[in-house]
């Protein structure tokens, strides 16, 4: 950490030098020189504190989050709600995570062949997905056309269409035309003929199919001479279609349970032992699960969270279906297709297992957790769910005022990145660790700071000069009391703000010059915090009787500043909110 720290600064404080020896350089020449080189100094020292403010403060912040944290456990026993979701983040996810990490290595391929195989069978898990979103597309597309039709022959000639469309789809005729070949694909393992899906989406799959009249029968004779275009849409969308994904997805599971290469009885019971963090895989995804179950019913009973049901529900399913297979497969009850595949089917639920019949084929589970939390793109596609839900949470708190005053500041001031404040404080880690680093970080800034102070502001006497001409030149341009808002006074206002919080007035006579001055904020009229009157700086940090908060609110000055015209922001632009 103390690496960190002398590391952030270097290129800017190796700018700062080279303009300060510029200047002593030719502080002794003509005053055009002169002028030059210091008009250049009070960007250079500010632009060189405020960057070692940055990180001592932003660590001072990191500090005040670990002791919150430290303070919302009680010994042997769970977080306190305020720091729920970010326990979930940083300590029972990584261990679930963990464990998913072992059941995707699982399935690494261990020959060419093997990789060749997997690669197709999750393009077809893909293709699964991508098609529903095509044919309800299409469907809910001619739905509207025909309730825009009073006419029957128009009707019959849309749905005509319709089944036509599809059916070239989803059999891949359309692509073998176009491109001479079709790619994986579950529908079209299926069928190639697409009269037999004309079928399917017409009269279900459970009922035998009419037979061509002759082997050479288009697709459109066939539609029109064997099959009914009487059927309602409804029929077609909400029975018939998901009766094909079922069969569609039944070989897809199958064909993916079969190139699982790790012994799944090992991952299951390792799913419940608990590791160094005492909590299994197991216990962590029933932690995540009870949190996405009230984040579900608080959203449940507030109309403003309703666009937060579905993905909350599509989870919390998610999650039980994964804790069943993992109690199924512990118990040692066998996993049958059946039981899983109504799970990859939107819109049927159990059902749909009823109108393909009981398969009792059995099927590897890590198969099925595997592709039902898209093991193929990572951790991620889980991980990002439960990271959402928390910043949800954590801005709710903030909302509702069950976060302390200072954290929510802290996070108020951070806009969008909640979440990753609070785990980039260390949160994963041993606290006591956490803690030295981040003292060690504010330590080694301060004696930055001291041997900044010394070397370019106590060991010279330009400092005070500067802040005169700087002076002078502000009176000059910017007068009467709006003139002490003007862009002279400002940037001397900064400077002197700067300079002060590097550890005091260099002398009496810039104290007496820079006591007169006021730096604005944007909401300085709308908010008595929006600006820092540098007459009473002073006097208020005196106020404080710990020594060591005091140091931290003198250098803090400025990104306290700076982050309370952030909350400002977003308090009078709520778009502008987390």
């Amino acid at each position: 950490m103390p690496a960190l720290v002398l590391g952030s600064h270097l290129q800017v404080l190796s700018g700062m030098f080279n303009t300060f020896l510029n200047y002593m350089r030719y502080a002794n020449l003509e005053q055009i020189k002169w002028e030059l080189y210091a008009s250049q100094m009070p960007q250079a020292i500010g632009c060189a504190l405020e960057s070692m403010t940055n990180f001592y403060c932003q660590a001072a912040d990191a500090a005040q989050m670990v002791n919150i944290q430290a303070k919302s456990y009680q010994p042997g026993e769970r977080p306190q709600n305020f720091w729920r979701g970010i326990d979930l983040l940083t300590r029972q996810l990584p261990v679930f995570n963990n464990w998913l990490l072992k059941v995707r290595a699982g399935v690494k391929p261990q020959r060419s062949v093997d990789a060749y195989q997997q690669k197709r069978v999750l393009e077809k898990r893909l293709k699964l997905d991508t098609r529903d979103l095509q044919v309800q597309g299409r469907i809910n597309e001619d739905a509207r056309k025909l309730r825009g039709s009073n006419d029957p022959r128009i009707k019959k000639d849309i749905m005509f269409q319709l089944i036509y469309d599809l059916s070239v789809e989803l059999s891949g005729e359309s692509q073998r035309k176009m491109m001479g070949g079709v790619g994986p694909d579950p529908f079209s393992d299926l069928s190639k003929d697409p009269r037999r899906f004309a079928c399917w989406l017409l009269q279900g799959v459970k009922n035998p199919c009419p037979e061509p009249a002759e082997a050479r029968e288009t697709l459109e004779d066939y539609i029109k001479k064997r099959l009914n275009l009487n059927v309602p849409l409804r029929e077609v969308q909400y029975e018939n279609w998901p009766q094909i994904l079922a069969r569609a997805t039944k070989q897809v599971l199958l064909e993916f349970s079969d190139i699982i290469l790790v012994n799944s009885d090992l991952l299951i019971a390792a799913a419940h032992e608990r590791s160094t963090r005492f909590v299994s895989p197991k216990e962590a995804l029933e932690m995540i699960r009870s949190f996405v179950q009230d984040m579900l019913e608080k959203s449940s009973k507030n109309a403003e969270h309703a666009n937060r049901k579905k993905p909350l529900k599509d989870t919390l399913e998610m999650i039980d279906q994964v804790l069943k297979i993992m109690n199924r497969a512990y118990a040692g009850e066998g996993l049958y297709l059946h039981t899983v595949f109504p799970w990859f089917v939107r819109g049927m639920g159990d059902d749909i297992g009823k109108t393909i019949g009981e398969d009792d084929e059995e099927i590897n589970p890590l198969s099925v957790i595997y592709l039902l939390l898209r093991l193929d793109l990572g951790v991620q596609y889980f991980s990002e769910r439960l990271t959402e839900f928390v910043e949800w949470d954590m801005v709710d708190k903030i909302q509702s005022g069950e976060i302390p005053q200072n954290i929510k500041e802290i996070l108020q001031g951070v806009g969008g990145e909640i979440v990753r404040r609070l785990s980039e404080a260390g949160m994963e880690g041993d606290l006591l660790t956490v803690k030295r680093d981040l003292d060690v970080a504010m330590d080694q800034t301060e004696i930055n700071f001291q041997i900044f102070r010394e070397l370019m502001i106590d060991k010279t006497d330009q400092i005070p000069e500067i802040i005169e001409k700087l002076y002078q030149r502000a009176k000059e341009g910017e007068t009467g009391q709006e003139g002490f808002r003007g862009i002279r006074y400002q940037r001397l206002a900064h400077f002197c703000l700067m300079v002060y919080i590097s550890g005091g007035w260099p002398d009496n006579k810039s104290k007496e010059i820079c006591r007169q001055l006021t730096l604005y904020g944007p909401y300085a009229d709308s908010h008595p915090d929006g600006k820092i009157q540098l007459g009473q700086l002073e006097k208020a940090l005196n106020q404080i009787r710990d020594p060591l908060e005091r140091r931290r609110k003198r250098i803090c000055t400025y990104y306290d500043f700076r982050r309370k015209n952030r909350i400002f922001e977003i308090l009078e632009n709520p778009t502008t909110a987390l």
